[in-house]
């Protein structure tokens, strides 16, 4: 990766690969490596995957699909988010999200 104080480059699927059983996850960028502004991951999500609702108290969230679609609770509303579409939360919000299509999301 580099020296990250003068920044750094990844492709697409490099980053540390973090194996959570159904699906994969790599770190592109941690809090270390952006001054404490923000953490990013890319997440390869097999087809119907979901996350129960949550709250993270302690920062916001955000998620660019990139493919699949997914479906997004966020306080109580139903959102239908297909690939190209940015979704976020503010901290302290409850939120859930899944894949619902037939194929995996990233």
């Amino acid at each position: 990766m580099g020296d990250t104080n003068r920044g750094f480059v990844l492709r697409l699927g490099e980053g540390r690969a973090i194996d959570l059983g159904g699906f994969r996850m790599s770190i592109k960028a941690t809090a270390q490596e952006s001054d404490s502004a923000f953490s990013l991951l890319e997440a390869d999500e097999p087809p119907n995957f979901g996350r129960p609702l949550h709250i993270h108290s302690d920062a916001a969230e955000a998620f660019y699909v990139l493919e699949g679609e997914y479906i997004i609770l966020l306080d109580g509303e139903e959102f239908s988010c297909p690939a190209g579409l940015l979704f976020s939360f503010q901290k302290g919000s409850p939120t859930a999200l899944g894949s619902v299509t037939l194929r995996a999301g990233k």
